[in-house]
């Protein structure tokens, strides 16, 4: 059987393969800043990815296996670079948008400067449970609410900073360095509730020139070191005693509408005290502090606590060195001794009660004594002879009554009545008949000088003038000519 040739088999053609699709990058938009532009920030981590997508969002991020806590140590799930914040903060770009919540994020650790500078964010920044390796800087920046409670800051500089809303440093906010809000206007609440502040160089908030229109929240804030508040202005102030603790604090020139926190006189005066000293005790005292606690107070319906306050500035003021020399200061201490320095007019009425009780008691034993006799020539003379001289006599002189008690006196005359002699002698306006008519006896008839009798002279004339000083002085306090504030 004839075998067959066989044909070999035809090559199949060879197939091209496509070319592969290279996607071109997308060239930089013009006109762009760098860092307004997210291809400026190469080799996206997957914690900065998904940062970026709940920014469009709207939602807040967190890590991967998050704990809840602030963050002590960076890690590939919680680090995020300070300039993509940034980025995100002034609203992205056109590919990668952010919603109008805002940039939410929570429990991420900040590398590099967040630097907000003069930017003019159209939304809120909320940076809760965030550790931030750098100081953050919101000079002249310009957003709607800040919010950074519970995070930990080296420290922070917003002078100048604009805030329509809320600024959050509380619930657990840590600052190790100065807080700066010189010149910073907020229009809703500065909350410091529950924050630590700590600067181991002095001042750790500095807040002079500082609007805020709603409250200032320092309770159970634990500050550790001063704060100043030159010139601030604020709406309500929320405190408690131990947020002031640390003293050297600046006041000078804070005003404020409302105190809500102790009001009683004693708590508030011992926050003023804790200025720093140079404010206190030199020529820099200035009143306004006491000033304006003391109006604060009255403006509350607190005006006993008030009264007490200013009571203390005089005090304080005496102290300080400004009521002139020594001579100066020495009046001005019996002032507030008498008078509680105006606002207390009771006690000016109650030290002339308590001089002419005194008094009467004095003139009282000194008339039994036969130290006090009648001022009329006819009964003191030394030639005077009868019956009333037989039986009338001062102190000292044997066998004779005293005149304020001898029967012999005629019965027309004056009786001596210590109690209405003493209060003839301290109402300069009232005459009641008994300083006309009796005296103390200074000398006998032969010119001896009788000492009791003279120290009972010395004490009518100190009476009148104590009893002129006391009522002009009530009549000043009383008629308001005299500017006690």
């Amino acid at each position: 059987m004839a075998r067959t040739p066989t044909t070999p088999a035809a090559k199949k053609p060879a197939t091209k393969k496509p070319a592969r699709s290279v996607v071109p990058k997308p060239a930089r938009p013009k006109g762009l800043a760098h860092g307004r532009w997210l291809g400026d920030f190469p080799k996206l981590s997957a914690a900065e990815e998904r940062l970026v997508g709940c920014c469009a969002r709207g939602e807040a991020w967190e890590p991967d296996r998050w704990d809840g806590s602030c963050p002590e140590a960076a890690s590939a799930a919680n680090t995020i670079r300070a300039a993509l914040i940034r980025f995100l903060a002034l609203g992205g770009d056109e590919d990668h948008p952010v919603c109008e919540e805002g940039v939410m994020m929570r429990g991420s650790w900040v590398t590099g400067t967040l630097d907000l500078h003069q930017c003019h964010l159209p939304w809120r920044l909320s940076m809760v449970h965030c550790h931030f390796v750098e100081v953050p800087i919101f000079t002249a920046a310009r957003l709607s609410e800040l919010a950074l409670r519970k995070s930990k800051l080296p420290g922070l500089r917003a002078d100048r900073m604009k805030v329509s809303g809320g600024v959050f440093l509380d619930e657990g906010f840590t600052a190790t360095g100065q807080v700066r809000l010189l010149g910073a206007s907020i229009g809703g609440v500065l909350y410091c509730d529950g924050g630590t502040f700590t600067n181991s160089k002095g001042i750790v908030i500095s807040a002079d020139g500082m609007k805020v229109a709603g409250s200032i929240f320092l309770r159970k804030a634990k500050i550790d070191g001063a704060i100043s508040l030159t010139s601030a202005r604020i709406g309500t102030l929320v405190d408690d005693d131990a947020c002031w603790a640390g003293g050297g604090h600046v006041l000078d020139g804070l005003h404020y509408d409302r105190i809500i926190g102790p009001t009683d006189a004693e708590s508030r005066i011992r926050w003023l005290e804790r200025q720093r000293p140079d404010q206190l005790n030199s020529d820099d005292w200035s009143p306004q502090p006491w000033e304006q606690l003391i109006k604060t107070l009255r403006d509350m319906g607190h005006p006993l606590e008030a009264t007490k306050v200013a009571i203390a500035k005089q005090e304080r003021m005496r102290r300080a060195g400004k009521v002139g020399g020594r001579f100066a200061q020495l009046l001005h201490w019996f002032y507030g001794f008498l008078a509680g320095y105006g606002y207390r007019p009771l006690k000016t009425v109650r030290a002339m009660l308590v001089v002419w009780l005194l008094a009467t008691a004095a003139f009282h034993f000194g008339g039994q004594s036969g130290y006090i006799g009648p001022t009329t020539p006819l009964y003191n003379s030394p030639a005077l002879s009868g019956e009333v001289e037989q039986q009338c006599g001062h102190g000292g002189e044997s066998g004779k009554t005293p005149w304020t008690r001898c029967s012999a006196m005629p019965a027309e005359y004056t009786t001596f009545q210590p109690l209405m002699y003493s209060l003839d002698l301290i109402l300069p306006l009232v005459d009641l008949q008994q300083e006309t008519d009796w005296a103390p006896i200074v000398e006998d008839p032969p010119g001896k000088t009788l000492w009791p009798g003279t120290l009972l002279r010395w004490l009518m004339w100190f009476e009148i003038l104590f009893g002129w000083a006391m009522s002009l002085m009530l009549v000043a306090v009383l008629g308001k000519p005299v500017n006690k504030d």
